[in-house]
C-alpha cells in the first residue's frame, strides 16, 4: 500500500467518525501483541540450568551403568549383562555465595541510669556472579554433588546361581558405596 493511499484512507475514515474506532482497535491489537510476547517468553537461565542438569544426570547414569556392567561381565565371564541404576534425585551444584551481615544497633539512655539497647542483625546470601568466555555472566561453581543411588538391577548369565550373585552383589555393594539390599541379581531366561 503506498503512503498517499494510507493517508487517503485514514482522511476519509476521520471524516466518516470511524477514526476513534480505528484508534482502539489498534490500540487493543497492540497490547494484545505485547501481552502474547511476554506470554511465549523463554527464560534461558532456568531451561538451561535444568536442562544441563539432567543432561549432566542422565550421563553419569550411564557411566555408571557401563562401569557395572564390564564388572559384571567380568565376574561372569559372559558379555550378556544388563544393568539398570536409579537415582534418589539429580546432580547437585553447590555455588560460590557472597554473605553481607549488617548490625544496626539503638542504645536509648534515660536520665535515671535506664539502658535500652535495641539490636537488629540481617544476613544476606547472593550468588558470586562471573562472566563467561561469550560475554555471558553465570555464578560461579564451588562444587558438584553426584546423586544418591536408589538402586541397581542386574540381569547377567549366571545371576540365578548364589555364588555368582553374592560375588557380584558384593563387587557392585562395594563400589558404589550402597549396601547390598540396594542390589538386585537375576539370570537370563532363555
Amino acid at each position: 500500500m503506498e503512503p498517499k493511499g494510507l493517508l487517503h484512507k485514514l482522511s476519509d475514515a476521520a471524516k466518516e467518525g470511524k477514526a476513534v474506532r480505528i484508534i482502539y482497535i489498534v490500540g487493543i491489537i497492540g497490547i494484545a501483541l505485547i501481552f502474547l510476547s511476554t506470554f511465549f517468553k523463554d527464560k534461558p537461565d532456568s531451561h538451561g540450568k535444568k536442562a544441563e542438569s539432567k543432561d549432566a544426570t542422565l550421563e553419569y547414569c550411564r557411566m555408571l551403568e557401563e562401569k557395572v556392567k564390564r564388572l559384571v561381565s567380568s565376574i561372569t565371564s559372559s558379555d550378556k549383562v544388563e544393568v539398570l541404576i536409579t537415582l534418589e534425585s539429580g546432580v547437585e551444584y553447590v555455588y560460590a555465595n557472597e554473605v553481607v551481615k549488617d548490625t544496626d544497633k539503638l542504645e536509648d539512655v534515660n536520665g535515671n541510669d535506664n539502658r535500652k539497647v535495641q539490636q537488629k542483625d540481617s544476613e544476606e546470601k547472593k550468588h558470586i556472579i562471573v562472566k563467561t568466555e561469550d560475554g555471558g555472566e553465570t555464578a560461579l561453581l564451588v562444587t558438584e554433588i553426584a546423586p544418591k543411588i536408589r538402586g541397581v538391577a542386574i540381569v547377567c548369565e549366571g545371576g540365578d546361581r548364589q555364588d555368582i550373585a553374592e560375588k557380584i552383589k558384593d563387587a557392585v555393594s562395594t563400589v558404589l558405596d550402597i549396601t547390598t539390599k540396594r542390589v538386585s541379581i537375576t539370570g537370563i531366561n532363555n
